[in-house]
C-alpha cells in the first residue's frame, strides 16, 4: 500500500537556493552552506543528500502528527484497507485491518513514502555534473540565474542542459545517478517506523505509483536544471523517463529502468506509449510479450502501455464528443481521455512514442 507523496525536486530547488524556497521567500533550512562553494560534484551531491535526509525526517514527523491526531483521516485509511485485509493471508479469518493485526503476514511489504519527480532530479544532477564540474561550460551561479527567470535570456544554458544525458536511454552517466538516488531514498526510509504499526516495525521500502501527483508537484516548482520549465509536469511513476526525454527506443528505456534496484520498492511504475502501428500483427504482440518478460527478468516490477497515436489524441482534444470511449493510462490508473484536464492530456501526449 502506498502512502503520501514526497516531491523530490522541491527539496532540490530549496537546496540550490541555499535553504530558501524561491516560491515563497521563506528560509526553510537555516544555516545551509552556499551551493556555489562546492568544488567537486561528489561534495555537491553529498550536500544535497544531507539536505534530502533532513527533509525526509521533517516529512515523517509531519506524517506522524497527521496520522496520529486526525482521527477522520485514520478512519479513512482503515476503510481503504478493507480490500487489502480481505486479500491478505487469513484476512477474513482474522477480521482486522492490516495495521491492527497482532502479527504481520509473512510477505507484508508496505511503503509509506512515494517519491515524485526523482528522475527529474537525476537528470538535473547529470546536467550539473557534466556542465559545471566535468566540462566547466557554466557555473552554478549562472545556472541559478537562468532558473530564477525560467530560462528567459539564457536559452543557451537551457540548450546545454537539454543536451546533457537523460535517463531512459541506457546511458550509465545519468542512469548511475538515478540508481544511487533511489538507493539513498530507500536507505533513508528504513530509518523510520510506520505510525501505529509496532508489529510491522521499520519501513521496508518506497512506493512508486505517482497517481496524479506529478501535475500538482510540478506547479510548486520553478525551472529545473534538466531543462524543464517552471510549473510544468514532473516525471510520472517511479522509473518512467521525463516526458519526451527517452529517444533511444523501448529496449534502452527498459534497460535504464532495470538499473534501479526495484526489489525494495512496493511498486515501480514505468509508463510506455506505443503507436498503434506497432501492434498490428500477431508477431508484433509476441514482440511486446517478449519485451515485458525480459523486463521482468531484469528485475522490473510494473510496466503499463498506452497504445494510441498523438494524432488521435490531438483530435480528441478538438472533438471530445467523438472520443467519449477513449481510455488511457495516466499514472497508476486509467481514465477517459476527454474527462482529463488539458494539462493531464498534454502530459500524456508529450510522452515519447516508441516502436517495438
Amino acid at each position: 500500500m502506498a502512502g503520501l507523496f514526497f516531491v523530490v525536486p522541491k527539496v532540490f530547488e530549496i537546496f540550490l537556493n541555499d535553504g530558501v524556497d524561491p516560491r515563497t521567500g521563506l528560509e526553510i533550512r537555516p544555516g545551509q552552506p552556499g551551493v556555489e562553494e562546492y568544488r567537486t560534484f561528489e561534495d555537491f551531491y553529498a550536500a544535497f543528500k544531507a539536505s534530502l535526509s533532513h527533509f525526509i525526517g521533517l516529512w515523517h514527523e509531519h506524517s506522524f502528527l497527521l496520522n496520529g491526531h486526525q482521527g477522520d483521516i485514520q478512519s479513512y485509511y482503515d476503510v481503504v484497507e478493507i480490500l487489502d485485509t480481505m486479500l491478505m493471508q487469513d484476512g477474513i479469518k482474522i477480521g482486522k485491518p492490516l495495521t491492527k493485526r497482532d502479527a504481520a503476514p509473512p510477505y507484508d511489504f508496505r511503503a509509506v513514502m512515494v517519491p515524485v519527480g526523482a528522475i527529474n532530479v537525476a537528470d538535473s544532477l547529470a546536467a550539473i555534473k557534466m556542465l559545471v564540474f566535468d566540462e566547466e561550460k557554466t557555473t552554478i551561479k549562472n545556472l541559478k540565474q537562468a532558473l530564477a527567470v525560467n530560462w528567459e535570456g539564457h536559452e543557451d544554458i537551457r540548450k546545454m542542459c537539454l543536451q546533457a544525458p537523460k535517463y531512459g536511454n541506457d546511458i550509465d552517466y545519468v542512469d548511475s545517478i538515478a540508481r544511487d538516488l533511489y538507493k539513498f531514498l530507500i536507505d533513508e526510509e528504513t530509518k523510520y517506523h510506520t505510525y501505529g504499526r509496532p508489529v510491522h516495525g521499520k519501513i521496508k521500502g518506497i512506493g512508486g505509483a505517482s497517481i496524479s501527483s506529478m501535475f500538482a508537484g510540478g506547479t510548486i516548482i520553478g525551472a529545473t536544471p534538466d531543462g524543464r520549465f517552471a510549473g510544468t509536469t514532473l516525471s510520472d511513476g517511479t522509473v518512467s523517463p521525463a516526458q519526451g526525454r527517452d529517444t533511444n527506443g523501448p529496449t534502452s528505456m527498459l534497460k535504464s529502468a532495470a538499473k534501479i534496484n526495484q526489489a525494495l520498492c512496493s511498486s515501480t511504475l514505468l509508463n510506455v506509449k506505443l503507436h498503434p502501428s506497432s501492434l498490428t500483427t500477431e508477431e508484433d504482440l509476441k514482440k511486446l510479450g517478449i519485451l515485458i518478460q525480459t523486463y521482468a527478468e531484469m528485475g522490473g516490477k510494473w510496466v503499463q502501455f498506452n497504445v494510441v497515436g498523438n494524432e488521435q489524441l490531438f483530435d480528441a482534444q478538438k472533438f471530445p464528443d467523438n472520443y467519449r470511449d477513449l481510455i488511457v493510462r495516466v499514472a497508476g490508473y486509467s481514465a477517459y481521455f476527454v474527462d482529463l484536464s488539458k494539462g493531464v492530456q498534454d502530459d500524456i501526449i508529450r510522452r515519447m512514442e516508441v516502436s517495438i
